[in-house]
């Protein structure tokens, strides 16, 4: 992985800028049709992290993820978006947050070593499970 300039903004900074003032955040990995080479099954676009929020116990799960795996991952082209309006007994609300794009080719590295590791773990759960059977 590439070490990121000074004047690039990581997945880091994002979360510890952004994300401490705004909710939710949204990282969206743009593939450029790099993932053929990993054999990515699903050779679209596809949202790293959606709708982190903060103070909730599956964003703090996401947070670790995206620390240990994406952490120098630089994003760009920082955006609000817009979710939809709902209508409550007090009036309507507009669901907003911050969106951030990445490249594929950045998180490559990290989203392999990801995936071995869900692979991983899976094995070892099986394992757990056959043993618990026997």
């Amino acid at each position: 992985m590439r070490e990121p300039s000074e004047y690039e903004v990581t997945i880091e900074h994002l979360i510890k800028l952004v994300h401490a003032y705004t909710d939710p955040i949204r990282i969206h990995v743009v593939m450029n049709g790099m993932g053929k080479f990993d054999e990515v099954k699903n050779m679209h676009d596809f949202d790293l992290v959606d709708r982190l929020f903060k103070g909730s116990r599956q964003s703090d799960e996401e947070m670790d993820r995206l620390m240990k795996y994406y952490k120098d991952v630089p994003v760009w082209n920082l955006t609000v978006w817009v979710d939809g309006t709902y209508i409550t007994d007090k009036g309507r609300t507009i669901s907003m947050g911050i969106s951030a794009n990445c490249h594929y080719s950045d998180i490559r590295e990290g989203w392999l070593a990801e995936q071995n590791d869900i692979r991983r773990e899976k094995r070892r759960e099986y394992r757990r499970r056959k043993k618990e059977e026997q």
